[in-house]
Protein backbone atom coordinates (compact mmCIF):
# COMPACT_ATOMS: atom_id res chain seq x y z
CA UNK A 1 0.00 0.00 0.00
CA UNK A 2 2.33 2.16 0.80
CA UNK A 3 4.09 1.66 -2.94
CA UNK A 4 1.10 2.45 -3.92
CA UNK A 5 0.59 5.54 -1.95
CA UNK A 6 4.07 7.01 -3.46
CA UNK A 7 3.43 6.21 -7.13
CA UNK A 8 0.32 7.99 -6.69
CA UNK A 9 -1.14 6.51 -9.07
CA UNK A 10 -5.17 8.39 -9.62
CA UNK A 11 -7.09 4.89 -9.74
CA UNK A 12 -5.16 4.18 -6.29
CA UNK A 13 -6.02 6.94 -5.15
CA UNK A 14 -9.51 6.81 -3.91
CA UNK A 15 -9.62 3.31 -2.72
CA UNK A 16 -6.10 4.50 -0.16
CA UNK A 17 -8.05 7.50 0.81
CA UNK A 18 -11.27 5.35 2.16
CA UNK A 19 -8.57 2.91 3.69
CA UNK A 20 -6.67 5.53 5.60
CA UNK A 21 -10.33 7.38 6.56
CA UNK A 22 -11.32 3.80 7.88
CA UNK A 23 -8.35 2.35 9.23
CA UNK A 24 -6.35 5.21 10.74
CA UNK A 25 -8.91 6.42 13.07
CA UNK A 26 -8.79 2.63 14.29
CA UNK A 27 -5.65 2.59 14.61
CA UNK A 28 -5.07 6.11 16.49
CA UNK A 29 -7.82 4.65 18.52
CA UNK A 30 -5.64 1.46 19.53
CA UNK A 31 -2.23 3.32 20.44
CA UNK A 32 -4.51 5.51 22.41
CA UNK A 33 -5.67 2.45 24.55
CA UNK A 34 -2.40 0.71 24.29
CA UNK A 35 -0.75 3.99 25.93
CA UNK A 36 -3.60 4.14 28.65
CA UNK A 37 -3.07 0.28 29.32
CA UNK A 38 0.57 1.66 30.20
CA UNK A 39 1.26 -1.17 27.10
CA UNK A 40 3.12 1.93 25.33
CA UNK A 41 4.90 5.13 26.31
CA UNK A 42 2.32 8.11 26.54
CA UNK A 43 2.64 10.08 23.65
CA UNK A 44 0.52 11.65 20.53
CA UNK A 45 -1.08 8.73 19.03
CA UNK A 46 -0.48 10.06 15.47
CA UNK A 47 3.35 11.16 15.92
CA UNK A 48 3.33 7.86 17.47
CA UNK A 49 2.35 6.46 13.67
CA UNK A 50 4.56 8.39 12.48
CA UNK A 51 7.61 7.15 13.86
CA UNK A 52 7.04 3.70 13.21
CA UNK A 53 5.41 4.29 9.54
CA UNK A 54 8.53 6.83 8.29
CA UNK A 55 11.36 4.42 8.79
CA UNK A 56 9.35 1.89 6.45
CA UNK A 57 8.80 4.68 3.88
CA UNK A 58 12.39 5.79 3.69
CA UNK A 59 13.68 1.85 3.34
CA UNK A 60 11.26 1.88 0.75
CA UNK A 61 12.63 4.85 -1.01
CA UNK A 62 16.10 4.83 -0.10
CA UNK A 63 16.22 0.62 -1.13
CA UNK A 64 17.92 1.16 -4.59
CA UNK A 65 20.35 3.27 -3.11
CA UNK A 66 21.15 0.79 -0.09
CA UNK A 67 21.26 -1.83 -2.44
CA UNK A 68 24.63 -0.13 -4.43
CA UNK A 69 26.24 -0.25 -1.14
CA UNK A 70 25.54 -3.70 -0.63
CA UNK A 71 22.30 -3.89 1.51
CA UNK A 72 19.68 -6.24 0.01
CA UNK A 73 18.31 -7.62 3.23
CA UNK A 74 14.62 -8.92 2.52
CA UNK A 75 12.09 -6.42 3.45
CA UNK A 76 10.04 -8.14 5.95
CA UNK A 77 13.63 -8.56 7.89
CA UNK A 78 13.98 -4.63 7.83
CA UNK A 79 10.20 -4.18 9.20
CA UNK A 80 10.88 -6.46 11.59
CA UNK A 81 13.93 -4.66 12.84
CA UNK A 82 12.07 -1.87 12.62
CA UNK A 83 8.87 -2.47 14.41
CA UNK A 84 11.60 -4.05 16.72
CA UNK A 85 13.16 -0.70 17.37
CA UNK A 86 9.97 1.14 17.40
CA UNK A 87 8.46 -1.42 20.29
CA UNK A 88 11.62 -0.63 22.19
CA UNK A 89 11.40 3.43 22.05
CA UNK A 90 7.65 3.09 23.00
CA UNK A 91 8.16 0.59 25.41
CA UNK A 92 6.45 2.07 28.62
CA UNK A 93 9.00 4.49 30.59
CA UNK A 94 10.03 2.98 33.70
CA UNK A 95 9.05 4.25 37.10
CA UNK A 96 12.44 5.16 39.42
CA UNK A 97 10.40 6.97 41.79
CA UNK A 98 10.05 3.56 43.88
CA UNK A 99 13.55 2.41 42.81
CA UNK A 100 16.11 1.83 46.18
CA UNK A 101 20.11 1.98 45.25
CA UNK A 102 21.87 -0.48 47.18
Amino acid sequence: MVLEMSRGAPDTGEGIHRCMLRGLPDLIQYLTEQMAAGRLRKSQPVLALQMLAGPIVAHELTRPLAALVGFDAPLEQVVDHIVDLWLRAMGPEEDTSSATTA
